[in-house]
């Protein structure tokens, strides 16, 4: 009896240490490795049962393909053919950065009341990042946007969400990031855990060899202002779902309206390991509150510059605070992120080893 306990002891470290080896780009922590086991094994009805299941791909559709409008989400890249147009608007380069090699991530919550008069203001906000996560874009075309933005000298595209109480957009420069394999969904919330189903798209840097590019899976979330706290407890679980979505990816991003300050998000840090990358800083247009963030593993996302920041469009445009109301009641929020996988252009050790090459 005691030599068959030893047999099947051995055989039982060979198994794990032979699945955790094969599941390895997948698993960053125990939490990790347990949600994967439940969702593979099945077990019984708990186990099986899961607040954030895996997400499908099967909404997929080609830039080529014509997307079925009658869906009622719509998941698919617009494209906006405005060459006609870029030779009649001068090019407005984005912000000169600090460190080179690096691309911006940012979120913007805008307005209901936001009316398409606005557009041009918005695109000078938004010109200045690589990827903007757009909440509550309701009041405002998305397209319009995006064709400003175009006839700007950019390559915009979006991909975009349309629910019946609220409308998530991410907009992304193809001048420096594409979108992978072009996948993105909306993540499968069985349970209605949040009021808004989180918007995900995968991306990867453009101005980088592939095998050396950084590739992160954006969120685009907002929360429940009237609950914020509940849906906030399930932040972690949505982190560790979008990480198990079968594409690998460790570098997972959520930006968005939480509708909580950096202390308030502190409790995440320790529960799942997620860091605010906006601390100390007001994030509404009037400057006395905190809600919008951009949340990371650090101990994943090493390519986080630790450059991050509030962009005050009122001071920047010379905006009255009722001019700068009409475009919305939030600023945006950016993190600076290296465009090199696994390093980050904010470390000095790594600048000073030419980083930049």
């Amino acid at each position: 009896m005691n030599r068959f306990f030893k047999t099947f002891l051995l055989g039982l470290i060979i198994f794990v240490g032979a699945w955790l080896l094969f599941n390895r780009q997948q698993i960053r922590s125990v939490s990790d490795a347990w949600s994967l086991a439940r969702y593979q094994v099945g077990g019984n009805s708990n186990a099986g049962r899961r607040p954030f299941q895996l997400v499908s791909t099967s909404d997929y559709v080609p830039a080529t393909q014509t997307p079925n409008y009658s869906k009622p989400v719509t998941n698919f890249v617009r494209q906006n053919n405005s060459t006609q147009f870029r030779s009649s608007l001068p090019n407005r380069p984005a912000l000169q950065r600090a460190n080179p090699g690096t691309i911006r991530i940012a979120s913007f919550k805008l307005d209901s009341t936001s009316t398409g008069g606005n557009v041009r203001l918005t695109a000078d906000i938004c010109q200045q990042y690589d990827v903007v996560a757009i909440q509550n874009s309701s009041g405002l075309s998305i397209s319009k946007l995006v064709n400003d933005l175009n006839r700007r000298g950019y390559d915009f595209r979006f991909v975009d969400k349309v629910g019946t109480n609220q409308r998530f957009a991410t907009i992304f420069n193809q001048q420096t990031v594409v979108l992978e394999e072009q996948h993105w969904y909306t993540v499968n919330d069985p349970e209605d855990l949040f009021l808004f189903e989180p918007l995900v798209a995968w991306f990867r840097v453009r101005n980088a060899q592939p095998d050396e590019a950084f590739t992160f899976s954006l969120a685009n979330v907002q929360l429940n202002d009237r609950k914020p706290d509940q849906e906030m407890s399930y932040l972690g679980q949505l982190f560790r779902a979008i990480r198990l979505d079968g594409r690998g990816e460790d570098d997972i991003i959520l930006a968005g309206d939480f509708f909580s300050s950096d202390k308030q998000l502190k409790k995440l840090e320790k529960e799942s390991g997620l860091t605010a990358t906006i601390v100390g800083l007001a994030t509404n247009t009037r400057k006395d509150m905190q809600f919008d963030n951009i949340l990371l593993e650090d101990r994943a996302t090493v390519e986080f510059s630790g450059e991050s920041g509030v962009f005050d469009f009122m001071k920047r445009f010379n905006m009255t605070l009722v001019e700068a109301l009409a475009i919305s009641n939030r600023m945006p929020v950016w993190a600076e992120f290296s465009i090199f996988e696994g390093r980050s252009p904010g470390r000095a050790a790594e600048r000073s080893a030419g980083f930049n090459r």
